[in-house]
């Protein structure tokens, strides 16, 4: 119960913050300070390039910025609405570049819990990137983005317990995809 109420709390506290933004830049300071490390390592998750990653998160942020007046508290939290910013920041990029949008080095990290033993960078982006688009962005939110199960539901218009269940799918086709089996050691 105490968890429910916190939560509550904290979204409260958030819309708040959020609607103190739209008139007040320093309101939005404290939303950028709470959500840079988050969208960053998802923009960096995608590009793969630090340089690169920087220059689409700040361009993230600005636009947030710049259209944080016309936000509008829905179905989506605010989170969702910054991530949808960042997705778009992240397409962007590479159709400037003239390239298709690709995958980054952190999943090389993974917790063996979580994947299984280290995979090559290469065949663990090609794996992520053939995923069903829910599933792709789940993982991407996860672990790149280091996101509780809540907030990329929230994000995903889903429920908590689906964002598990889906996150729990890409993990056994990643799995499968990159070690060819189903993870169950019968593979």
């Amino acid at each position: 119960m105490l968890e429910e109420r916190d939560r509550i709390s904290a979204d409260q506290e958030e819309r708040e913050l959020v609607e103190r933004a739209k008139r007040d830049p320093e309101a939005f300071g404290r939303l950028y300070d709470f959500y840079v490390t988050p969208v960053y390592r998802y923009v960096y998750g995608r590009v793969g390039d630090r340089a690169h990653a920087e220059d689409v998160t700040a361009d993230v942020f600005r636009r947030a910025l710049e259209s944080i007046g016309r936000f509008q508290w829905d179905e989506k939290p605010f989170s969702g609405w910054l991530f949808g910013i960042a997705r778009r920041a992240v397409a962007d990029h590479y159709r400037r570049a003239g390239r298709k949008v690709a995958g980054g080095p952190l999943f090389v990290d993974l917790p063996e819990k979580d994947i299984g033993e280290p995979f090559r960078d290469l065949d663990l982006w090609r794996a992520v990137d053939d995923l069903p688009e829910e599933q792709r962005q789940a993982v991407i939110l996860r672990f790149c983005g280091d996101l509780s199960f809540r907030q990329i539901g929230r994000i995903l218009g889903k429920s908590e317990d689906a964002a598990k269940m889906m996150l729990y799918r890409a993990l056994k086709t990643l799995r499968k995809a990159v070690r060819g089996d189903d993870g169950t050691g019968e593979g």
